[in-house]
């Protein structure tokens, strides 16, 4: 097995997930944070509903074809960034608010 590259995980696993947490958060925020994540709450529950009936239909693509399409795919990872943007921000580890945004 040849050696990792350089600047690759030490643990040997490919994904890292890392983040600069804020040394300290307004008073006001707890107040209405949840309130804010209210829309947010919404996209993520509708994201998830549409991204299980993708990874429904990319069971069976898979099986039948032998590779999963890459928009199925994409579809998958929008929901899992988009969910994790809103988890971040709702367990104050992030100061902005999350963009609506889907890229």
């Amino acid at each position: 097995m040849p050696p990792p590259p350089p600047g690759a995980p030490v643990s040997g696993y490919p994904v890292q997930f890392s983040f600069d947490a804020p040394e300290r958060i307004a008073r006001w925020r707890p107040l209405v944070h949840w309130l804010l994540a209210i829309p947010h709450f919404i996209i993520v529950y509708a994201l998830g509903i549409v991204s299980g009936i993708v990874v429904f239909i990319s069971w069976f693509a898979g099986v039948i074809t032998g590779r999963i399409p890459e928009d199925l795919q994409s579809i998958v990872v929008m929901t899992t960034r988009y969910s994790t943007r809103v988890s971040t921000y709702i367990m104050f580890l992030r100061p902005e608010y999350p963009p609506f945004g889907l890229s």
